[in-house]
Order: C-alpha cells, then structure tokens, then sequence
C-alpha cells in the first residue's frame, strides 16, 4: 500500500494498493481520498482479504505498478472482510517488476534490487515550487548486474533509510526500492523516489539471496558519507508525481430505496457564480474574478434560472449498500426546506455548516426513493458520485411511490420511456427493452433497474480476493 501526494504538498489525495490472489495475479486498486475513511485501519499488508462491490474500468493511468489493462477503483460501497481462518494456499507475500540498467531506457517507473553500498548524508532540496524545502538522502546501490545505480531518496521516505540500523547489518543490506520515477542528469540515468515509493530491507525474495550469494565479502561495506562527500555524488532531483482522472460511461440510471445517512457539506452547500456566464467564483484577496469577464460582483444562483448552485453530497445506504449521490439545485432545497436566497446566503457566515433553520434528513426515519444516474461530471479521481434526477419520501404505509408522475423517465440502459396515449391506457413502452404492465397515471422503470435491496448488482462491481 502506498499513498498518492502531489508535488508542493503533504496531504495524500488517494491511496494505492497492489492485489495478488493465490495463482499470482495482479491488479493495482484505489482508494480515493473521499472513501479512505471507510477503510482506514481496515486493511494491513501481508493479510488476506476479500473485497465486493468495486469498480474495474481501464486503466488510463501514467504510472502503474505492473503493466494492466484494468484497475480497481474501491467506492463508498466497496465492503472489506478480511479472512481469518486458516488459508490452505500459499498467497504470494511479495511481487515485484525489478528492471536492469538497460530497462532505464525504456521504462519511467522502476522496482529496483541491489546491495547497498554507499549512504549519503541527510540534506534539504528545494521544492518545484520554490516556496520550501524537504529533507532528501541520496543512496547508490549494486545491481545484480550492469553496475552501480544512484538513488534519490526525498520528502517523507527519508526517515526509511535508518543509517544505525543499515550500517549494523552483518554484511551489507539488500535494498528493494518501488515506485521510483527514472530521472537523467548528464546522460546518467538514476531513480528518483515519489510519494509511492516503498524501502524494504534484506526481505525474503530469490534477488536478496542472489545478490549475497554473489557480492558479500568482495564489495566493501556500507559506507556512510559527509554532508560535503554527499553534494557530489549525484544531482538534485525534483519529485513529480502523476495522475490522471477516469471518465466513465453515461447513460445508467437507477431507481433505489435508501437512507439517508450523512450529508457532506465540506466544500460548502452553495457558491457565488458570474452574474454574465453564471461560471462558479472563488474568492481571491477579497474579490470575485471571472476568466472571461474580469472582476464582477458575485451572485447567489437560485431555483429561478436555469443553473443549479445549491448541491449536497448525500451518503445513502439500504439493507446491502451505501454510495455517495450529489443533489443540485431546487432538489436540495427542497430535501433541507431552505431555499437558497441572496438572504439566507448572506446570513451564512460559514457555507460548510447549513443555517439552524434548515432540515437534517440525516435524523429523519423515512426512506427516500431516488433515481439516480452516472455522468461524466460525477465521476471524478475514481469516486462514483450519483447524480439525483429526483426522489420522493417514501410512504410509512409502504405504498408505492410515485416518481415523476404523467411524464417520461428512463430505464436503466438511458433511454428514454415513453408514455403512450389512451387507447393503450395501463401500458408503458420503450424500444429495443419491450412492454412492462403499468398504472396509466403513474411512470415506472422496468423491474431489472429497480436495485432495491440489490443496491449493488445493479452498480458496475466485482469480487477479488
């Protein structure tokens, strides 16, 4: 496991891990930011797991652990159990990619392996952006072949190279160093480590036991150098870590019965937008600046035009299940019964907390039916978030609810379902899917799209141990 920190900053934005099963598979999975709370303190390395409710979608990332056409993305539904019992297959403790000097050429991201020969003392390098420093240790290591690589050693990883207890080894340590991003400083390649590097110590791999059957006793041992010996043996390396986001597929939408459960308001609960392109402002020294008409004095969006300003992230959950949904505009001020005027907003000191006069839905006991649907603007960093097209209360006396009575709605392939007229009066079409029986006064979606309590078959998952 290991955590995702961009360059500038100490805060990781998501956490890595790498999967294998018993046959020596391998996928790389996400946590993002947004759902780690779920699983922190859940999940340690070296223990054996089975994971539901998932995301596997192709993999557009720069940087991978191992060569995949897939990766996992775990969400609020993810669910984590950990198998106790005794296991009776071996699951493989370690699995690495290491490369040779001639893989530096080809690759930009390394495993490597090599006996530890020289240390460097602990020095500062400035950040990319000028505005600090971190700690940095450069290291060199003894390939099993093709010589000496150097290793640059920066932020956080720093304290993983313990001098007392490298130096106190019988013979000299073999390193496993992964993650690292290959750098080149006067046509010299070396490795550069990034927020997803890990540093392990003489571990039980066939490389260690290579290496020591063929350089202990004939390198010198480990030897630990001044802050001046440290300035020349190698270059000053910047980390850069890289990311990128995942579009997903539009068109699903889901009918669902839940609960509300939590309701995050973190980034605030509404926004000022350009009064001219209705563009979202953020405040800087005091003033609002649009890209495209300057310096403008902000409005408060509401129910009246066209663009949505209010939105809450909700948690929602039934028996089986919870994910994330986000709910715009009159919707979420209808579910709080505050309507979002220049007033309210301007009473609102703080946007991350809703004023005392607007609705909890977490304290209420009714069950909601919501249908919600993936686009592309919720899919962010990995996170399925939900979109509500609508949602109604549900009925105490468990009645059916109604959902946008008298108008067109959509099943769960996005397309639309159209009502016909009289003559065909208790009957609802739509083409390619076929005829479901149907109340005339009120719209459904076909029984196949209704996941209640089968919240999670309907969201795209899987199981992998």
């Amino acid at each position: 496991m290991w955590d995702i920190v961009l360059p500038d900053d100490v805060v990781s934005i998501r956490s890595d891990l790498l999967l294998v099963d018993h046959d020596g598979s391998t996928m790389q999975a996400i946590f993002p930011k947004a759902v780690t709370r779920w699983f922190t303190g859940k999940i340690v390395e070296g223990c054996v797991y089975k994971f539901t409710r998932f995301d596997t979608v192709n993999c557009r990332l720069s940087y991978l652990a191992i060569p995949s056409d897939y990766i996992i993305y775990f969400n609020s539904s993810t669910v984590v159990e950990e198998i106790s019992e005794s296991i009776k297959f071996d699951y493989p403790r370690y699995f690495f990619r290491f490369a040779v000097m001639e893989d530096l050429r080809a690759r930009n991201e390394k495993n490597v392996v090599g006996m530890l020969t020289i240390i460097g003392s602990k020095t500062s390098v400035d950040r990319a952006s000028g505005n600090s420093s971190m700690d940095r240790r450069d290291v060199m290591i003894k390939l099993l072949r093709f010589g000496i690589l150097y290793m640059r050693i920066i932020g956080l990883h720093v304290s993983s190279i313990d001098e007392e207890f490298l130096m106190s080894r019988p013979s000299n340590p073999v390193m496993v160093i992964t993650g690292g991003i290959v750098k080149e400083y006067n046509s010299v390649k070396y490795i550069s480590s990034s927020s997803a590097t890990k540093i392990y110590i003489d571990i039980d791999i066939p490389e260690t036991g290579q290496l020591k059957q063929k350089f202990d006793g004939i390198i010198p041992p480990v030897r630990l150098l001044t802050a001046d010996e440290s300035k020349s043996i190698g270059p000053v390396a910047k980390p850069i870590d890289m990311i990128s986001g995942i579009m997903f597929c539009q068109g699903q939408r889901y009918r669902i019965q839940a609960r509300i459960v939590e309701m995050d308001i973190a980034n605030g609960w509404f926004y000022e937008s350009c009064p001219k392109c209705r563009v979202k402002l953020m405040p800087e020294n005091g003033k609002f600046t649009c890209n495209d008409d300057g310096i403008v004095t902000p409005e408060f969006v509401d129910s009246l035009f066209f663009f949505d300003s209010m939105q809450l992230k909700l948690i929602i959950e039934d028996d089986t299940a919870r994910i994330e949904v986000v709910v715009f505009g009159k919707q979420a001020e209808e579910l709080v019964g505050l309507p979002l005027t220049k007033t309210v907003a301007n009473q609102c000191l703080d946007k991350t907390k809703l004023p005392a006069m607007a609705r909890d839905p977490t304290k209420s006991e009714v069950d909601y039916v919501f249908v919600i649907g993936v686009t592309e603007q919720t899919y962010k960093r990995g996170l399925k978030k939900f979109k509500v097209y609508s949602y109604n209360a549900k009925e105490k006396n468990n009645e059916p609810v109604v959902l946008d009575k008298g108008k067109k709605v959509v099943n769960y392939s996005g397309r639309e379902v159209m009502e016909i007229g009289a003559s065909d009066k208790g009957r609802v079409k739509e083409d390619n899917i076929g005829v479901v029986s149907a109340d005339y006064n009120e719209s459904m979606i076909a029984p196949d799209a209704v996941s209640t309590p089968q919240l999670s078959r309907n969201i795209n998952s899987g199981k992998r141990r």
